[in-house]
C-alpha cells in the first residue's frame, strides 16, 4: 500500500499512469503493431505464438504478445516494406513509452508523422 506522504512509490507511480490512461495507450499500439503484422503476412498472431506462451492473465498475454510481435518482426523483417517496418516498430516503441499519451492532441500528431506517413507515402506510390 504506497505511503501519501514522501517518496512516491513504484506503486503509485503505476496508479498514477493508470489514470492517466496511458497504460491503455501502450496497449493499443501493442495492437496496432500485431494488426500490421497480422495484416501483412496474412496470418493470426496465435499461430505465431510459442506453445505454454499464452493464459489468463492480461499482463502476461501483453507481454507474451509482445515477445511474440518482437521475434515475428524480426524472423520476417526482410519480407516487410520499408512503410509497414517503421509503422510496427514505431508502434513497438511506443507501447512500451510509458509517456505515451493519446489525449494530447501534440502527441498524436508526433505519431502521425512517425506511423502514418511512411504507409501513407508507400501507398501513394505504390498506386502512382
Amino acid at each position: 500500500m504506497p505511503i501519501s506522504s514522501g517518496p512516491q512509490t513504484v506503486d503509485s507511480e503505476s496508479d498514477n499512469l493508470a489514470t492517466k490512461g496511458n497504460t491503455s495507450d501502450g496497449s493499443k499500439f501493442l495492437s496496432l503493431a500485431i494488426m500490421l503484422l497480422e495484416i501483412n503476412f496474412g496470418k493470426p498472431i496465435e499461430q505465431m505464438r510459442r506453445p505454454g506462451n499464452h493464459d489468463n492473465n492480461t499482463e502476461s498475454d501483453e507481454f507474451a504478445d509482445l515477445q511474440t510481435a518482437r521475434r515475428w518482426l524480426k524472423a520476417k523483417n526482410s519480407r516487410l516494406t520499408a512503410g509497414f517496418r517503421k509503422a510496427i516498430l514505431t508502434s513497438l516503441k511506443e507501447s512500451l513509452d510509458p509517456s505515451a499519451d493519446l489525449s494530447d492532441p501534440r502527441y498524436c500528431e508526433a505519431i502521425k508523422d512517425k506511423l502514418l506517413q511512411p504507409l501513407e507515402k508507400e501507398m501513394r506510390d505504390l498506386l502512382s
